[in-house]
């Protein structure tokens, strides 16, 4: 008995030491414990920064715990790219005055380095402890919001693939200064205090290049948030509780429980999520509001495409994205980061109606010299599409995602997202673009006197239905002609 104990604690001994304890019965997790590598959850939101504001800008940064709820762990190894980078995201919920809520990113900040990990227990019991180059099994390590919010040494987001999560190191130091510089920014004109009508959310998430490539969809939490103050000065607090594995999209359908949210994988890639939110207005209108957030797509996202019949009209187009700062984009020269830096272009994607589409695109990828550095929705990032349209949503094959960076596929189809149907017609009206005018009474002219059969009956002439195009029918036609 005494010989079985004693290499039954080497054994452990050399897993621990190898980080790995698959499926310990002594250990329970939460969110549940996974067994197939190394898994980081964001356990908490924890505390608060707030800066100074500079130049219509304010600044915050955000407290992160991580957990590892996997069976290995992590390289948490400083001074090299063999440690997770962390993103810190900030978002706003507003009730409309027909009582829905829209959601907007309002901000993003500058990445920070991992460089030691400590063996708490936040999110499991049975941590295996380690020296601090990693994250152990069933272990939890916390940063500071201040600490997170620190200047000299946060890596911009261009580098990193979030995918696989490779990036180089020492990241990209072009020069900085002043207090917002590379932290969690929002822009002043967005803010207003919380309230019944307005909430506000912070995201946090973790890149791991050594993570599971099955365990890298949830790597994000997100934890309601408050805001007071007013004209330069704001401040941001943490309220409710962090909703572990969640990306900051998810909390619109909390919110709004009318709001639809679908996940959808990129084969060979990394995830994005789309939500929606339709409302009757009335007078046979309705409002389509939609978010898109990339989780962690390399490849990005460059148009969103909507298809459409002739008649259907689409008013108030709108567009909303998040700003990059501090140089965060594609240098000039890539190989001289710290000296040509520049952000990601920041124009606003270009709407484009057709009688078939309804599209919003940003430049190509092998649009030129500087397609790659094109406003695409990148990874860590929510864009925003509305409008209004003359018909009710249909679920069918949703929108259409073009993807960015070259690759297969193209596209995807956001299957289950609702999209704009078919205008119902009036009696009358038989091209169906929802005016009763000249064109309507040409066609009905050229076809009348015919009946089901001959070659030139139209059915939508027929308007009484009685198989024939004849008096009744172009009496009906004149009486709401001009309508």
């Amino acid at each position: 008995m005494f010989q079985l104990s004693r290499q039954f604690r080497s054994i452990v001994a050399v897993a621990t030491s190898l980080g790995v304890l698959a499926g310990s019965a002594w250990s329970q997790c939460s969110p549940p414990a996974t067994t197939n590598g190394a898994d980081v959850v964001v356990g908490d939101i924890q505390g608060v920064a707030n800066y100074s504001s500079a130049g219509g800008i304010e600044a915050f940064a955000l407290g992160s715990y991580s957990c590892n709820i996997g069976n290995v762990w992590l390289n948490w190894i400083a001074s090299t790219n063999q440690h997770p980078v962390i993103a810190q995201n900030l978002f706003k919920a507003k009730q409309q005055p027909g009582g829905y809520w829209t959601m907007e990113q309002l901000g993003q900040a500058w990445l920070k380095h991992g460089f030691y990990a400590l063996s708490n227990t936040l999110c499991c019991t049975g941590c295996s402890a380690t020296d601090g180059s990693h994250l152990g099994v069933h272990c939890s390590d916390p940063y500071t919001a201040s600490r997170n919010g620190g200047q000299s040494g946060a890596g911009p987001k261009w580098q990193v693939n979030p995918y696989t999560g490779y990036f180089p190191y020492p990241p990209a130091n072009p020069p900085w200064s002043g207090t917002v510089a590379r932290r969690l920014q929002a822009r002043i004109t967005d803010l207003e205090a919380n309230s019944a009508t307005v909430k506000y959310y912070s995201e946090v998430q973790y890149i791991c290049a050594d993570e599971a490539a099955a365990n890298r969809v949830n790597n994000c939490s997100y934890r309601e948030s408050t805001m007071t103050g007013s004209g330069s000065a704001w401040s941001i607090g943490a309220t409710a509780t962090t909703q572990r594995g969640k990306p900051g999209i998810m909390a619109w359908q909390a919110v709004d429980p009318s709001v639809i949210v679908k996940e959808f994988d990129i084969p060979s890639d990394g995830r994005i999520v789309a939500a929606a939110r339709i409302v009757d207005l009335g007078n046979n209108t309705w409002h389509y509001e939609y978010a898109i957030q990339n989780l962690n797509s390399d490849r990005c996202v460059q148009a969103i495409s909507f298809a459409k019949s002739a008649a259907l009209q689409v008013t108030n187009i709108g567009f909303r994205d998040v700003d990059y700062h501090d140089l965060d984009g594609i240098p000039t020269n890539p190989s001289q980061p710290n000296t040509t830096g520049r952000n990601y272009d920041g124009t606003d994607w270009t709407p484009t109606v057709t009688a078939s589409t309804l599209s919003w695109a940003t430049a190509t990828y092998d649009s030129g010299p500087d397609g790659p550095n094109a406003n695409a929705l990148r990874w860590g990032t929510m864009y925003n599409f509305r409008f209004d349209a003359n018909a009710g949503p249909v679920f069918g094959s949703g929108p259409e995602a073009a993807l960015f960076k070259p690759g297969t596929p193209t596209s995807i189809t956001l299957t289950g997202i609702p999209v704009p149907g078919t205008p119902a017609t009036r009696p009358g009206d038989l091209n169906g673009d929802g005016l009763i005018d000249l064109a309507d009474l040409t066609l009905m002219l050229s076809a009348f006197g015919s009946c089901t059969g001959d070659p030139n009956f139209l059915a939508a002439a027929d308007i009484d239905g009685s198989g024939c195009v004849e008096l009744a029918d172009l009496t009906q036609l004149l009486s709401v002609f001009g309508t």
